[in-house]
């Protein structure tokens, strides 16, 4: 798959460098970013990390070929009811937050059966936050755990080796035991 249009919640450090890197490697997609505020859609704005900038989820998510949470875990699973009305058939959604047994039950639950889950976690970050501290290369030579198996679970797993990541997959109860 080759993604028209990708989708950012939470465009900080984490979704704004991995905004930057998909940028390079889908150089043909859209990428979207969503903003809750007036100030972080008038920052989001100014720092071009995203080709568009929306407060509306309907929007954002509308014809996304893939979607990303990039928020902290415990406003995770909140999305997926949000977004779940206005994801496309065969959409793929994404996280990259830290715990996953969890996310990934709340995934089952909320979003539709037409769209494919695929848990992630990269292990890497930095003790700055928000998109002014994005980077193109944060996810180079990191590690990234991927804990979902479905059809959509060969195209996340490259697109992280894409980004240069060493992707491993394993059970959700095994990465939130390990980890």
């Amino acid at each position: 798959m080759k993604p028209k249009k990708i989708s950012i919640i939470g465009v900080g450090l984490m979704g704004g460098s991995l905004a930057l890197a998909l940028k390079k490697v889908y150089p043909k997609s859209y990428l979207w970013g969503y903003a809750r505020s007036s100030r972080s859609f008038k920052k989001l704005k100014k720092l071009k990390i995203t080709d568009v900038v929306t407060s509306d989820l309907k929007e954002l998510i509308s014809d996304s070929d893939l979607v990303i949470l990039a928020v902290p875990v415990i406003t995770i699973a909140g999305y997926f009811g949000k977004i779940a009305p206005f994801l496309k058939k065969g959409a793929v959604v994404i996280d990259i937050g830290s715990t996953k047994e969890f996310i990934e039950k709340e995934a089952k639950k909320s979003l539709p059966r037409y769209v494919d889950f695929v848990g992630s976690h990269p292990l890497c970050g930095s003790n700055k936050h928000g998109p002014d501290n994005a980077v193109v290369g944060l996810y180079k030579g990191s590690v990234c755990i991927v804990t979902s198996a479905n059809k959509s679970v060969n195209f996340v797993i490259n697109m992280w080796k894409k980004l240069g990541a060493r992707v491993y997959v394993m059970d959700a109860a095994l990465h939130d035991k390990i980890l």
